[in-house]
């Protein structure tokens, strides 16, 4: 029976912080995307910087990898231009201090110069720390042509 109860207990717990999507915070994750959106078309390293996570892990469509560092190296008239980047079917779920943003990209960017179009489907996640909501990860997918 206590063994019982203790586990219960734990899964309570468990359970209070990762069960369902929380209510206040799909809508400040996916203002966050939208901005995060602007300042990679603006360069605005500030604010990257303020919203990338130290331990970001960017994964590309192509498959290459980057972290916060690397990305900000490369984002720039040398490396990543983005000239446009506009989002359609987005969706934002929390998790207690945890948020997960999905939807669909189209990008207009320069990649060292060349000019590239892509349409993505992205997942995007993010940690809440003192307050404030940190892009952890972010993996993105080509899509067919035809969608």
């Amino acid at each position: 029976m206590k063994r019982w109860m203790l586990l219960a207990a734990i899964a309570l717990v468990f359970l209070s912080n990762c069960a369902a999507p929380g209510n206040s915070g799909p809508d400040e994750l996916l203002k966050i995307e939208e901005q995060r959106y602007r300042a990679m078309e603006k360069i605005d390293r500030a604010f990257l910087n303020g919203v990338f996570h130290e331990d970001l892990l960017f994964v590309h469509a192509s498959g290459r990898t980057d972290t916060r560092d690397s990305f900000m190296q490369r984002l720039g008239e040398n490396g990543l231009m983005y000239r446009s980047i506009r989002s359609r079917n987005l969706r934002a779920r929390v998790y207690g201090n945890c948020g997960i943003v999905t939807g669909i990209s189209d990008l207009d960017l320069l990649v060292q110069g060349t000019p590239r179009t892509l349409n993505l489907i992205f997942t995007s996640t993010y940690a809440k720390q003192n307050g404030a909501w940190k892009l952890v990860s972010y993996q993105s997918t080509n899509l067919p042509a035809n969608e």
